[in-house]
């Protein structure tokens, strides 16, 4: 192996208990610097402080993030080697959004190496509470439903002005992304399946193609 892992957590439920000083978070990913945790197609619920907290390399993708009151965020950026690929998830607030945040980005965290496309943020008070000094890679996305600012802290210029269209016709801002209803099949009974006539349906990034090489769907479930 070289002193090189290659690790993954997939097809899990898994629960973030509320008390975090004896359970831990739902995740954590504390490995050698050189390895990478990939996570995919889990779901993630409880009321604990973060359903994920990462110290090293993770590539965080098709998974579903419930919110409710209790949590701090869905994903926790933390230290100097926490780099993230955060690609075609969906967070879901589940109960009153005022408080709630899909991730945080601790401010010793180099944000070159972070990169959050084709997600979906649903009902939520705001998108990332970014304590670093600098923008980050935040293309492609849907935004819908967010009762405060899209960041806190440092945001890329023109985030959230939708002044042009995507191929669908729909508005994006200058980074793609979109503030749109997801259509989600019964969002009252956890299924996050979009439905037929969807605007996330081929608004993904064109350089992600799908399973018949059409450009990729926004979100974790097709």
């Amino acid at each position: 192996s070289n002193g090189y892992y290659y690790n993954i957590v997939e097809g899990n439920l898994i629960y973030t208990h509320p008390n975090t000083s004896s359970y831990g978070e739902g995740l954590y990913i504390n490995t050698a610097s050189t390895d990478t945790t990939e996570v995919r197609g889990n779901i993630f619920k409880g009321t604990g402080d973060y359903h994920i907290k990462v110290y090293d390399f993770a590539y965080i993708h098709h998974n579903v993030f419930e919110l409710e009151s209790g949590n701090n965020a869905a994903i926790y950026l933390y230290g100097s080697d926490a780099k993230a690929d955060i690609i075609n998830n969906t967070f879901i607030g589940i109960d009153d959004a005022s408080s709630i945040e899909a991730i945080y980005i601790y401010s010793t965290v180099n944000t070159d190496f972070v990169d959050i496309v084709n997600n979906i943020f649903y009902n939520l008070h705001k998108i990332i509470d970014n304590d670093s000094s600098d923008d980050f890679n935040l293309s492609f996305n849907d935004f819908y439903d967010i009762s405060g600012e899209l960041i806190e802290g440092t945001s890329p210029d023109g985030l959230g002005d939708y002044a042009f269209e995507n191929q669908n016709g729909t508005p994006i801002d200058l980074y793609s992304n979109i503030s749109q209803d997801p259509l989600f099949v019964d969002v009252l009974n956890g299924d996050y399946q979009l439905q037929e006539g969807s605007l996330c349906i081929n608004a993904g990034d064109p350089d992600i193609l799908d399973e018949y090489g059409n450009p990729s769907d926004i979100g974790a479930l097709p």
